[in-house]
């Protein structure tokens, strides 16, 4: 964990992945993030049911989103739930919540209540469509709000396809959830400037179309931005080839002529160097399809493992199309700590009946050029509430009555 955020105090009112993966960051940064969920059902996310989970290991989905973090189980819609609520936020430095308006107002965790009771907090919503517009009530979730009307499903889906392609890995809700915690860090940055609390939104919508801005920003001059495919590629450098062995390599040389003569040799190809058609990029554009169709043939001769050898010592930038599998065993992973290991209470690693160590994510950003170390395992339901209240000077008899309440957990 870094110590960059260390004394900036947290609290989460948010269900699934999109907001949760920013408390997550925040709690990796140094910052103590304290999960609220409801004492006995918890964050909906838990109750999610994944097969691909192994027996005896952690839920990868579960974890990413809520380690770091501990947990209060508490009614909000409680007259003593809501005041111990408001005793957290009062001397609390962010809020984070994925709640609708309507819910946030009945419970009275709106920005103004919540900024009544402190009013130097930085209050960060994520939304499915944004503060405003007709939608601004509308439930989302990141593969309708994001993927699909966020453009990227159309961009992704090639023309004429039977089906749309669907979105890999929850794209919007762990782009959105980074953007909460730039936006989360920049207004700590203003109020540590000017003493002023501020107001964060990011919406999944917003997410998918701040992805798909190329497109967007084509189609707002009139351009067609549609999917693009081998065929009709511009720069058959920056481009992907299918290998012998059903595997496939990326070539991006945006500026292809510097290495135009250095990949020639690289693929045993110094015949097309001085090829008139290709042997500058305002000829190679007019010939553009000859020449994807002969290096497609080209690379179809050999398997990945020969190309990656060959390529060692190649200027351009080219990279293969990895596996999951093939990625958390990437040494290049490993060596700046890009998967870190998960550790429990007492800071064992957390491994699986067979042996496997079990790792998370978390943003992908650095502080002095070190990874962030390990990660602390989520909290099961309310784990930290009598930890949480005894800290704040609750007695256990108050704790007692709250519990036969159904205040607390």
């Amino acid at each position: 964990m870094y110590q960059v955020l260390d004394g900036v105090k947290v609290v989460e009112a948010a269900g699934y992945l999109f907001v949760p993966v920013a408390g997550a960051i925040l709690a990796d940064w140094g910052a103590e993030v304290i999960k609220i969920e409801h004492p006995r059902t918890g964050d909906p996310y838990r109750g999610l049911r994944n097969d691909y989970v192994k027996p005896g290991m952690p839920n990868p989905m579960l974890e990413l989103p809520n380690h770091g973090k501990r947990s209060l189980g508490l009614d909000l819609a409680s007259d003593e739930g809501r005041e111990l609520m408001y005793e957290l936020l009062a001397d609390a430095d962010v809020f984070l919540t994925s709640f609708m308006r309507e819910p946030l107002q009945r419970l009275q965790l709106d920005y103004e209540s919540v900024r009544r009771v402190n009013p130097r907090i930085v209050y960060a919503r994520g939304s499915g469509y944004g503060p405003g517009g007709p939608d601004a009530d509308k439930p989302g979730f990141d593969s309708a709000a994001c993927w699909a009307r966020g453009g990227l499903m159309w961009r992704m889906t090639p023309p004429n396809a039977e089906r749309p392609t669907n979105q890999p890995g929850s794209v919007g809700d762990l782009t959105g959830g980074l953007s909460v915690a730039l936006g989360v860090s920049a207004a700590l940055f203003k109020r540590e400037r000017t003493g002023m609390g501020e107001q964060v939104d990011v919406s999944l919508y917003g997410v998918g179309m701040y992805i798909s801005a190329q497109g967007l920003g084509a189609a707002n001059i009139g351009l067609d931005h549609d999917t693009s495919g081998p065929a009709g590629m511009r720069n058959p450098l920056v481009n992907s080839y299918r290998t012998a062995d059903d595997r496939w390599l990326t070539l991006c040389m945006i500026q292809p002529d510097p290495y135009w003569a250095d990949f020639c040799a690289h693929i045993d190809r110094d015949d097309l160097v001085e090829d008139p058609r290709f042997k500058s990029i305002d000829v190679r554009d007019d010939h553009a399809d000859e020449l994807v169709q002969i290096l497609t043939e080209i690379f179809a001769g050999r398997t990945l493992a020969e190309w990656r050898a060959a390529f060692v010592t190649l200027e351009g930038v080219w990279d293969p199309a990895l596996s999951a599998r093939e990625i958390v065993e990437d040494p290049q992973v490993a060596e700046n700590g890009y998967f870190p290991e998960v550790v429990d209470g007492e800071g064992a690693a957390v491994t699986a009946p067979d042996g496997t160590v079990f790792r998370s994510m978390t943003a992908p950003v650095q502080f002095g050029g070190e990874p962030v170390g390990q990660l602390q395992r989520m909290p099961e339901v309310g784990q930290h509430t009598e930890e949480i209240l005894l800290e704040r000077g609750y007695d256990w008899e108050r704790i007692g009555e709250l519990k036969a309440g159904g205040v607390i957990t």
